[in-house]
């Protein structure tokens, strides 16, 4: 069965253009941060909150440190209220982590705080992806501080009581290194999808999962539609389907994809039409 479905312009105001940015959904808000203007030619670091109720950009108070321009970051939403910042791009690869917390007030109150973080001193990433399991976050691959045009599969989780940082031992079939790729947990595993080998110098279009439990990565192809080799697509969770939208793969024509993939077994990708 194919499903479909309309894609919309919201009424809503302007926020300023930007790319490589990230939104993270909460409640009926949507919080979206930094990235690049191309008009401007400049790294962002501000915040704007979109009210998907009524469709406006809203106005709020930020409060705490002062939050620094970056792009190519991952930002996770934990504890129901607080959202994790890490890494990204600004004169350099970043390191740094910050908290960013909600407050319900009259208008909504953005707290940001940088945190340190212990044992990953050298740890510098952007064009990862991070994931939030139980009470810690999952960083994989990115480039890295060793070399800006070499990615890795590396596997770090931060303690988001302690905030220790740890590098995973992890046993399989471990992805390759990538960059730009998409990622998902869903239940006990971490699911990866695509992205940019440097080493390889191409798009990918294979799949991974690894058990939380065993620690232990396994490849999978998925029945129904090919996933065409990209990367630079964005993915969300809902329900028991994972959802991927756009990434670039060399056709111009196809850019706009939309898939869904649906946890269950089968195991299938197929087309979400959209218009």
């Amino acid at each position: 069965m194919t499903n479909t479905s309309l894609w919309k312009e919201m009424p809503c105001s302007d926020s300023g253009d930007r790319y490589f940015h990230t939104s993270t959904l909460y409640k009926d808000y949507i919080i979206t941060h930094a990235g690049r203007s191309e008009k401007s030619d400049k790294n962002l670091r501000d915040f704007v909150i979109l009210n998907l109720k009524t469709g406006q950009y809203e106005p709020f108070k930020l409060e705490g440190d002062q939050p620094i321009q970056r792009y190519r970051h991952s930002a996770c939403l934990f504890d129901s209220n607080r959202i994790l910042i890490f890494g990204g791009f600004h004169d350099g690869i970043l390191n740094d982590t910050a908290i960013v917390t909600i407050e319900e007030t009259t208008p909504l109150t953005l707290t940001y705080k940088k945190i340190t973080t212990t044992g990953g001193e050298d740890l510098k990433r952007c064009s990862h992806t991070a994931n939030v399991y139980k009470n810690k976050m999952y960083v994989f691959g990115g480039r890295h501080h060793n070399n800006p045009v070499r990615s890795n599969n590396e596997l770090w989780s931060l303690d988001l009581e302690t905030f220790i940082w740890e590098r995973c031992e992890t046993d399989g079939d471990e992805p390759c290194s990538r960059t730009t790729h998409c990622s998902a947990v869903f239940k006990d595993e971490f699911y990866i999808f695509g992205g940019y080998s440097d080493s390889a110098e191409s798009k990918l279009n294979d799949c991974y999962f690894l058990s939380f439990e065993t620690m232990t990565w396994e490849s999978f192809e998925p029945d129904g539609i090919t996933f065409l080799s990209r990367y630079g697509a964005c993915s969300a969770v809902l329900g028991d389907t994972l959802y991927i939208t756009g990434g670039y793969y060399g056709n111009k024509d196809k850019n706009y994809e939309a898939l869904s993939y649906n946890f269950g077994k089968p195991l299938i990708y197929e087309i979400f039409k959209t218009s």
